[in-house]
């Protein structure tokens, strides 16, 4: 998959290092954490489409740790047809959607299970 879910050992570490920054800057967002609290029709996609408005380089700096490239390097990959697919593949696994996005995800505000009413599918 990626190092975010592959690497083992000084690696894992050093991911994690990595990921604090990119991490904390979403988390810390004062409108993206009032999303990730629920309520008010918020959906996985509503708080996905904000957080790629408006932490452009901080979604690159995780595709790029995850890619193992620098974040130049990931910009000249990235096409709006690839990031969605990247991005679901992270967060299907639910220590990742727990790092990216903290207990709101494992607590249901902004799950899957919006998403999956939103789309019809649930």
């Amino acid at each position: 998959m990626g190092r975010i879910l592959d690497a083992r050992g000084d690696e894992a570490l050093d991911v994690l290092a990595e990921l604090i920054e990119p991490v904390s800057a979403i988390a810390g967002d004062p409108e993206i954490s009032g999303m990730m609290q629920g309520g008010n029709g918020v959906t996985v996609g509503k708080l996905a489409a904000a957080v790629l408005r408006s932490h452009k380089d901080d979604v690159v700096n995780i595709l790029a740790i995850d890619d193992g490239k620098t974040p130049d390097e990931e910009r000249g990959l990235l096409s709006a047809l690839t990031i969605p697919a990247r991005l679901l593949r992270l967060l299907s696994v639910p220590a990742v959607k727990e790092l990216l996005f903290g207990a709101a995800a494992a607590n249901g505000s902004a799950d899957g299970s919006s998403a999956a009413s939103e789309s019809g599918n649930g």
